[in-house]
């Protein structure tokens, strides 16, 4: 039987960047900021910026919403020290409104090391899933 091999194809080696913001008619040219590219428009960064802020504890990009999917901007590990390292930038308020356009990503939250969820939470959450998996025999203590 003949082996199947991926096929091979190339992608250019160095795509235009976008300089404007597609979401305004006529489009908005971006400024170079902090984070990435901000629309002056819109007052945030379009939906298609990556966010150039890296992780205090493992360097790796962060995400929008201040978290780290890497490390969870915890260095011990610890599921209990979990937290948001960098500052929260969100499209949607609370009630599910758009802030602004919704289109680009705007600052609500402007303090890092938020605990992604307190001790207290957590144990009384570990303590019934512990109580939940005993019951069904999958947890032996």
């Amino acid at each position: 039987m003949a082996r199947r091999y991926a096929p091979r194809f190339s992608l250019p080696d160095d795509p235009k960047p976008r300089t404007h913001c597609p979401y305004h008619d006529p489009p908005v040219e971006l400024e170079r900021r902090e984070l990435g590219l901000w629309c002056p428009a819109g007052e945030g960064y379009p939906l298609f910026i990556l966010r150039q802020e890296a992780c205090p504890v493992c360097r790796r990009n962060l995400e929008w919403d201040g978290g780290c999917f890497a490390c969870h901007g915890a260095a011990s590990g610890e599921r209990a020290d979990w937290c948001f390292p960098g500052q929260r930038y969100d499209r949607y308020d609370d009630d599910g409104q758009p802030i602004g356009d919704g289109q680009h990503w705007v600052k609500t939250y402007g303090a890092p090391n938020r605990p992604a969820i307190n001790k207290e939470d957590f144990t009384t959450g570990m303590a019934a899933i512990q109580r939940v998996f005993a019951a069904k025999g999958w947890w032996k203590r």
